[in-house]
This record gives structure tokens, C-alpha cells and sequence, in this order.
């Protein structure tokens, strides 16, 4: 089992935080990975049907209910999910979010605890090793939408992520083209000198010595 939590402070009553971190139909505007939430029933024992931001289906059932301090789902992907089973066999892996609130002054303590339920060693040593920061990323993102009062749209994250690819890309060939200068210059500096083989240049640092990459598991 791995478990995340994040905790914050909206500065809005917990009536107010409540009826947003509730509802089916506002968990997309403020839950970072859901872009689309549909649910049957009401409160305890209610079966939700979410879509991520890839386009893939999980079905949930809300597990615990209690107005306005606490609600938690858990996520299925296998046949203990409410609702029709899953077209083919997959692992059984499940997880859950718990919401809870609790008043503070004129504002409101919100904890946010996602529990993974891994199908398997290997899967459970993956996600701690690759998905636990992500997951993290995405409790902060949530809790900083909450935090701002301001309620994302549904259709703004698509081209916030498209904005943040194509400035990527632009980075790349930035640098691809200051690389393409620089040989450039060397080449005609060389072919000035008549040398007709470049000068030594010193090796940039090593990835391993550098620290450019470094695993942290906490």
C-alpha cells in the first residue's frame, strides 16, 4: 500500500469548501487528472463514473460520507468495481482519495490522502519508485486550485498543457540551433587555421557526476 497526503488552507468557511470537493459535477475543475465525473445516487454507497485526462474510465463508490468534514471514493479497475465488469481480466489494483475538512478561524484545514492499493510487488515497487512524486504534483495542484477560490474550467488544462509542450519544443530547438552555431563557428574557425581538425574541446560533465539526475524516494 502506498499513501500520499497534502494539506493546505482555503481561506473560505467549510460549508463553502464542502459543497465544491462534494460534488460530482465540480470535481473536475478543482481535481488535477479528472476531466469528467458523472454519479449515481447520493452520499454513502454512491457509484461514480470518471474520465482522466488521457480518456480513460474508472469507475468508483464512495466509501465514506459524513457533511461537511469528510468524503472518500475508492477508484476500482477490476471486477469488484461497481457496475458492469471490465471487458477483459486486468489486475486487481484500487485506489482511493479521502477528502477531509476540518474549520479553522474563518477558513478551512483541507487534507487530501491518496491510498494505492498496487496489483502486485513489482506494480507496488513502480509506483514508489516513478509515481509517487507525480501523484504528490497533483494533490499540491488540486490543493492550490482550492487554495485560490478560483475553480479551473474543464477546458482550460488542455491548453495549458499544449502551451507547456510547445514551449518545451521551442527550448529544444533553441538549444539545437545554439549546438548547430557553435560547431559552426568551430568548423570555420578551424578551416581558418587550416588546422583541418578541430581543437580539443573540454567534455561537458559526466550525467552520474553532474547530479542532473538524482532518484528520491520519501
Amino acid at each position: 500500500m502506498v499513501v500520499v497526503e497534502r494539506h493546505g488552507r482555503v481561506g473560505a468557511p467549510a460549508e463553502a469548501v464542502w459543497d465544491v470537493v462534494r460534488c460530482a459535477e465540480t470535481l473536475p475543475r478543482w481535481l488535477a487528472g479528472v476531466a469528467r465525473c458523472e454519479q449515481d445516487g447520493d452520499g454513502h454507497g454512491a457509484r461514480r463514473r470518471m474520465t482522466g485526462e488521457t480518456g480513460a474510465e474508472v469507475r468508483a463508490r464512495i466509501i465514506a460520507y459524513r457533511e461537511p468534514s469528510l468524503i472518500a471514493w475508492r477508484e476500482c479497475a477490476d471486477a469488484d468495481a461497481p457496475g458492469d465488469p471490465p471487458p477483459v481480466p486486468i489486475a486487481r489494483v484500487s485506489a482511493e482519495l479521502h477528502v477531509e475538512l476540518r474549520p479553522d478561524g474563518d477558513g478551512t484545514l483541507v487534507r487530501l490522502i491518496r491510498v494505492h492499493r498496487p496489483g502486485g510487488f513489482w506494480r507496488g515497487v513502480a509506483l514508489r519508485l516513478f509515481g509517487v512524486r507525480r501523484i504528490a504534483n497533483r494533490l499540491d495542484r488540486s490543493l492550490a486550485v482550492l487554495a485560490a477560490g478560483r475553480m479551473r474550467r474543464a477546458d482550460e488544462e488542455a491548453p495549458a498543457r499544449a502551451e507547456g509542450l510547445d514551449a518545451r519544443m521551442r527550448r529544444l530547438d533553441e538549444g539545437f540551433a545554439t549546438r548547430m552555431r557553435r560547431d559552426g563557428d568551430l568548423a570555420a574557425r578551424d578551416a581558418d587555421r587550416g588546422a583541418g581538425v578541430p581543437e580539443p574541446r573540454e567534455p561537458g560533465p559526466s550525467v552520474r557526476g553532474s547530479g542532473l539526475v538524482r532518484r528520491t524516494v520519501r
